[in-house]
């Protein structure tokens, strides 16, 4: 059992998130509405700040909690059929799937206008879920918790809304835990993309040398956090993330400003499943989409030899050995984006390969798909 109430908060979501669609079916919301629409997503609302209950692994009490975001429209509630799954990179949260709104960042949004509803969530360990002690913070709990969302997806707990099948989304290192979690709940996912490759880079290696304690940075100072959550150093978002050629300055700077924090030991009890062979046991389709100028996914690796995210074919090729004939393994890549490359001014270029490849559509010249 969750939380006494939980169906009466569910339901009073569920009005709340069909009021903004009956706003939005009359035109565009007014300024300094809490979820504005552009007209470029007509239809679609976004519904914030939905707490759920989770526990840290079978069988113990929901102590904890993480805050989300579901985004739809009124056709895709009343269909009950495929959600996306938002789970996000290290120092991300749920803001990265809705980026930007106004200057047309939202991959949630532009999913809604295509015919998918998605729900992103904010980890455990970071600013607005729960933040216990860092250790317990591990990559197992990670994978439950998303088990947990997803599970609440079907059952309706996310704001009313009920939803025969989902599609595990992950970026960064959090497409090591949805890849561990389709390997471990096969029936979670009826399909995976992934911006992960399995290769681990030299730059990614020195990374955390431009990382600081969070509870150094002031945004984070009045949150009693250990020693072991960390965050980016000032400045330095765009040069592990970005890419200067593809990134406009006023993204840049609020990536920055929008940065959240990560559990060291998540990390550290994550990081080495990168290079194994886990994702030999997914048997759900799987995309993997990479910025060409990703500097931690791709370009000399740990130990020897280079990766390269040149094209989707490239990938494609790179990555296969690592998935079985069932993920009808399928690559593409965002030319001159950087490793978030939902952030790239051409990020519509991903969204793009997204639905194509879930409508199962001819893939863009930027993808390659194995052949089924």
């Amino acid at each position: 059992m969750r939380l006494a109430g939980t169906k009466v908060a569910a339901a009073a979501a569920t009005v709340a998130l069909a009021a903004g669609l009956g706003a939005l079916a009359a035109g565009p919301a007014s300024a300094g509405s809490a979820h504005q629409v552009p007209t470029t997503w007509p239809g679609v609302a976004c519904l914030g700040n939905i707490h759920l209950p989770v526990a840290p692994a079978p069988g113990q009490p929901a102590v904890w909690h993480v805050t989300g975001q579901l985004c739809a429209t009124r056709a895709e509630l009343a269909r009950h059929q495929a959600v996306q799954q938002l789970d996000n990179g290290l120092t991300y949260d749920a803001s990265y799937g809705d980026f930007d709104p106004a200057l047309g960042y939202s991959y949630q949004r532009r999913m809604a206008a295509a015919g998918w509803a998605s729900f992103a969530y904010s980890p455990v360990g970071t600013r607005w879920s729960s933040h216990p002690l860092s250790t317990d913070v591990t990559i197992t709990v990670a994978v439950y918790v998303s088990h947990e969302a997803d599970q609440d997806l079907r059952r309706g707990t996310v704001a009313g809304a009920r939803f025969a099948t989902a599609v595990g989304v992950g970026h960064s290192f959090w497409s090591i835990t949805l890849q561990l979690q389709a390997a471990t709940w096969p029936g979670d996912f009826s399909a995976v993309l992934t911006g992960s490759a399995h290769d681990d880079t030299t730059f990614h290696a020195t990374a955390a040398a431009d990382e600081e304690p969070a509870a150094d940075d002031p945004a984070f100072a009045s949150l009693g956090l250990g020693s072991g959550y960390f965050t980016t150093d000032p400045g330095v978002r765009e040069m592990l993330y970005g890419s200067a050629e593809d990134e406009s300055p006023a993204i840049a700077a609020r990536d920055e400003a929008a940065k959240d924090f990560a559990s060291a030991t998540e990390r550290t009890t994550g990081i080495p499943l990168l290079t194994t062979t886990l994702t030999l046991a997914i048997s759900a389709p799987v995309l993997v989409i990479n910025g060409s100028a990703d500097q931690l996914d791709c370009g000399a690796v740990v130990g020897g030899g280079t990766c390269s995210c040149a094209s989707g074919a490239v990938i494609q090729s790179e990555e296969a050995p690592r998935y079985s004939p069932r993920a009808h393994l399928a690559a593409c890549v965002v030319p001159g984006a950087g490793h978030s490359w939902e952030l790239a001014i051409n990020h519509d270029t991903g969204e793009r390969d997204v639905i194509a490849w879930l409508r199962g559509e001819p893939m863009p010249a930027d993808c390659c798909r194995r052949a089924a």
